[in-house]
C-alpha cells in the first residue's frame, strides 16, 4: 500500500478523472443512440402516413422509406463505431498516466545495461525526477501501438500481479480491444462512402454495427479496470467495492 497521501491522491485522482470522462462519452452514446431510434420511428410513422391505394406511390414510399432507414442506420454505427474507439483511446491514456507515476514511483524499474541513451541526451536534464520522466516516458509511449498482452506483462513487472489472472473482467477486455482492432482495420470507423481516398471494405471483412448496450457493457468493463488498478496499487488490502 502507498503511505505518501500526496502519491496516493495523485492515483486517486487519475482514476476519478478517467472514470468521469469514460461516463460522459457513455452517456453522449446513449443520447446519440435515443436520438437515432426516434428519428427511425418518425421516418415509419411518415411512410405509413403518405400510404394509398396506388401500388406504384406504395412501393415509391416503401423504397424511400429503406433509404431513411439505411442513412439512419448508417449514422448511429458510425457513431457507435467512434465512440468504442474513443474508449479504447481513454482506456490507453488511463494506464499511461498510471504507469507514468509508478515508475516515478519506483525508477528502479527503468535502470538496464542497454546503451539506447548517450550522456549527453541526460545531462540535458536539470533534476533525476526529469531523467527518470523521460526514461518513463520512452516506455509508456508504447501503449496503443502494442497488444493488450504487452501492457499486461508492464503491469505484471510493476505490481508482480497478471491481471489476467486476477482482474474478473480480462476476457471482456481483451474481445473489446479486438473489437477495436476489426473497427480500425475494416476501416468501419470511416466507411468508403465519406471520404473518395479509402477503398470499399474487403468482402471477407464485416462491418462492426454496434448497439448502445455492448458499448454500455464495455465501458463498465473498462471502469473497473480502473477501479481494479488503483486496488491493487494503492490499497491493496481493501476489498473492490472499497475503491469504487
Amino acid at each position: 500500500m502507498i503511505k505518501d497521501s500526496a502519491i496516493r491522491m495523485e492515483f486517486i485522482n487519475i482514476q476519478t478523472r478517467y472514470k468521469e470522462q469514460v461516463e460522459n462519452i457513455i452517456n453522449f452514446s446513449e443520447e446519440i443512440w435515443n436520438l437515432t431510434q426516434n428519428l427511425r420511428k418518425e421516418a415509419y410513422k411518415k411512410s405509413h402516413q403518405d400510404l394509398s391505394s396506388d401500388s406504384e406511390e406504395i412501393v415509391e414510399n416503401f423504397r424511400t422509406l429503406q433509404e431513411s432507414i439505411t442513412k439512419i442506420n448508417d449514422q448511429i454505427w458510425q457513431y457507435m463505431n467512434m465512440i468504442a474507439v474513443n474508449l479504447i483511446i481513454l482506456f490507453e491514456a488511463f494506464n499511461k498516466d498510471f504507469l507514468l507515476e509508478m515508475y516515478q514511483l519506483k525508477p528502479e524499474l527503468l535502470a538496464n545495461n542497454d546503451k539506447k541513451y548517450t550522456s549527453k541526451q541526460l545531462l540535458k536534464f536539470k533534476t533525476n525526477r526529469d531523467i527518470i520522466h523521460f526514461l518513463a516516458r520512452n516506455k509508456i509511449d508504447l501503449i496503443g501501438r502494442r497488444d493488450l498482452k504487452w501492457l499486461k506483462n508492464r503491469i505484471r513487472d510493476i505490481t508482480q500481479i497478471d491481471i489476467s489472472e486476477n482482474f474478473s473482467e480480462y476476457k471482456d477486455l481483451e474481445k473489446f480491444y479486438d473489437l477495436r482492432n476489426e473497427i480500425v482495420h475494416n476501416q468501419s470507423i470511416l466507411p468508403e462512402k465519406f471520404d473518395e481516398n479509402i477503398q470499399p471494405v474487403d468482402a471477407d471483412r464485416r462491418k462492426i454495427s454496434l448497439e448502445y448496450n455492448t458499448l454500455k457493457k464495455y465501458s463498465n468493463v473498462v471502469k473497473n479496470y480502473f477501479n481494479y488498478i488503483l486496488k491493487i496499487i494503492v490499497y491493496p488490502d481493501k476489498k473492490e467495492s472499497e475503491t469504487k
